[in-house]
């Protein structure tokens, strides 16, 4: 786990990374979902931001299916050095910033939010400002809830605290999240691959 001031940053379990059968089988179902959901919309997207990358996994494989001009953010300052470094063979500007700092230079096609909101103080404000700089559409995933406490407690992790994951503020099922994004978005498709809710909306 990284600490940058005070923040937990980064991929607590690196699902991208893992050996784990199980998790790179849950991994590949996920990423899968997410190329399938954005291909009726390819043409339509010329640009892409992530907004809180991590460490770019999810950026580089989206590159990787043939997305170009991308580029992520992320609030960690060494979170994002790890990204270019992991990345430097990718066609990726990786750059330092908050979700709540967003402006006009920042607005793309399909704004990415990826396993960002379950940590937010203010998940509403953060969708209130993707949909500002949302073009045309907005993919956001989440953990599903209560699945993804109830893995965690199956393989034994985070028991004191009912396998919530540390740094997890915000807690949604399919339903609630739904709920949740549509005051902001337009929702196109909501899908849950087990253990995650993905999302594709456009703006109002």
């Amino acid at each position: 786990m990284l600490i940058d001031n005070g923040i937990i940053a980064g991929n607590i379990c690196n699902k991208f990374e893992s050996r784990n059968p199980l998790i790179q089988l849950l991994t590949n179902r996920f990423l899968k979902s997410i190329k399938n959901i954005l291909n009726p919309y390819c043409k339509e997207i010329e640009n892409i931001r992530e907004i809180g990358c991590g460490e770019g996994y999810l950026s580089s494989q989206i590159n990787s299916w043939g997305y170009k001009n991308i580029k992520a953010c992320d609030v960690s300052k060494l979170i994002i050095e790890k990204a270019k470094n992991l990345h430097k063979e990718k066609p990726i500007d990786f750059y330092v910033k908050s979700i709540y700092d967003l402006n006009g230079s920042d607005a793309a096609d399909l704004l990415i939010c990826s396993e960002v909101l379950e940590h937010l103080e203010n998940p509403d404000k953060a969708l209130q400002i993707l949909s500002m700089y949302s073009r045309k559409y907005c993919l956001l995933t989440v953990p599903q809830e209560p699945g993804w406490r109830i893995a965690n407690v199956l393989r034994g992790k985070y028991i004191k605290d009912l396998g919530n994951t540390p740094g997890h503020l915000n807690h949604w099922s399919s339903k609630t999240f739904k709920f949740l994004v549509q005051k902001y978005f337009k929702i196109i498709t909501i899908k849950t691959s087990f253990p995650w809710i993905i999302l594709l909306g456009t703006r109002r």
